[in-house]
């Protein structure tokens, strides 16, 4: 009888471990995958970091491009009456 007990309570010591071994092992993975998704996620974060700094750098240059362009045109405004005198004077 006492081995019969003995079997028995073993038997359920064994199965307790291999429950344990399996939750443990269970939740590494879920650890690993919780790692992986949390990578992922910055990974993504920065990319999207990178893509909005890129997109003020070339609305920045755009914008100072822009500027230049207007800049110009108005001084060849100014300057035309100018030299548009100064040729007639010539002529």
């Amino acid at each position: 009888m006492e081995s019969d007990q003995e079997s028995s309570t073993s038997g359920s010591l064994s199965d307790e471990q291999n429950d344990f071994d399996d939750e443990s092992g269970s939740d590494l993975e879920e650890e690993e995958n919780e790692e992986d998704q949390d990578k992922e996620e910055d990974e993504e974060e920065e990319d999207r970091d990178q893509d909005g700094e890129e997109f003020e750098r070339n609305w920045s240059l755009k914008s100072i491009n822009f500027t230049t362009k207007v800049s110009i045109q108005e001084q060849q405004n100014s300057i035309k009456p100018t030299l548009t005198k100064l040729y007639e004077r010539e002529k």
